[in-house]
């Protein structure tokens, strides 16, 4: 588990210039990684009308962003200071939970180690799978020390988050499928021919 959002943290961006940003240590049950640190990180654009605001509200265990009427603003969270992890060993995709979202459609970018990335376009509720090898350089996978979600929407964007590395299923390549089919089909034949 890399952050269940069970520890409560907020940042909010007013619309003045540069990136707003709150930075915490997550505790022991909040995350199965040792020592990790969560940075939200909040830009609205520059205009009086303009906010964006991170929410991470314990109690309902869900990472929450909301714009204003003005802002296409950008959200980020950053999770660091783990050391080197091997994500390999426990997964082979992050899973993203769309769990509440307005009728505007975004962009989920995933970052490991700030070089290999991973992007969707995002207009409904739902699972979505970041598997590792979707991403620019996979191999970085074996070696992790730092992820970062970047979320980004059109004027007054609002959504609600939960995020997990998990196994996901891996797919039969087609010609293992019809190798299969052909095993089967050699076995019926050759009981018809011994009967």
């Amino acid at each position: 588990m890399i952050d269940n959002f069970s520890d409560s943290q907020q940042v909010m961006d007013l619309g003045s210039p540069g990136i707003t940003a709150s930075t915490t240590f997550l505790s022991d049950t909040s995350s199965e990684l040792t020592g990790i640190r969560r940075t939200l990180s909040a830009e609205a654009g520059v205009g009086a009308v303009n906010f964006v605001v991170i929410q991470v509200i314990g109690s309902g265990s869900i990472l929450g962003i909301t714009n204003s009427l003005g802002s296409a603003g950008t959200a980020s969270i950053l999770w660091d200071n783990f050391g080197t992890v091997d994500f390999n060993q426990f997964a082979n995709a992050l899973k993203l939970d769309v769990v509440k979202l307005d009728d505007k459609m975004i962009t989920v970018e995933m970052i490991v180690n700030g070089t290999s990335n991973s992007a969707f376009t995002i207009a409904e509720v739902g699972e979505y799978l970041f598997d590792f090898t979707s991403f620019s350089n996979a191999s970085l996978f074996d070696q992790v020390i730092s992820l970062e979600m970047k979320l980004t929407g059109p004027l007054a964007w609002d959504g609600q988050f939960k995020l997990s590395a998990v196994a996901a299923p891996v797919p039969l390549p087609p010609s293992i499928f019809l190798m299969s089919l052909a095993l089967i089909g050699f076995a019926v034949v050759r009981r018809n021919t011994i009967v």
